[in-house]
């Protein structure tokens, strides 16, 4: 019986000393530096996935085609520097105004309740 308690107690001691033991140890200290990695990597690509989203607004905003105008509107929807000519508001109006509009630009003009509310 003695010999299973302290059994017993060196396996409760090596389970409490064990996450301090990884913290200090050089695999948990490179873990944490590659999640720093992955987060800036994953910062950097929304950056670029932002500023493909602006150049390709900037690019479809000039048709006169109802469906082209509305993808433009919805890809301007989570942008913040647009200018007023290519916001929502403008573009999916544009696209009702199209004469190859149909139900899809109608539901999509149902979201912009207030265009001064910008939300």
């Amino acid at each position: 019986m003695r010999g299973s308690r302290i059994l017993a107690l060196g396996l409760a001691c090596s389970l409490a000393a064990t996450p301090l033991l990884v913290a200090g140890s050089p695999a948990h200290k490179a873990t944490h530096a590659s999640a720093k990695k992955a987060e800036a990597r994953a910062a950097a690509r929304n950056k670029a996935l932002l500023a493909f989203q602006h150049d390709l607004v900037s690019v479809i905003a000039p048709r006169v085609d109802a469906l082209p105008l509305l993808g433009a509107a919805l890809l301007t929807r989570p942008l913040t520097d647009q200018p007023e000519v290519d916001s929502f508001h403008v573009l999916i109006h544009r696209a009702a105004q199209a004469p190859d509009a149909g139900p899809a630009i109608r539901w999509a003009q149902l979201s912009d309740c207030d265009a001064k509310a910008d939300a």
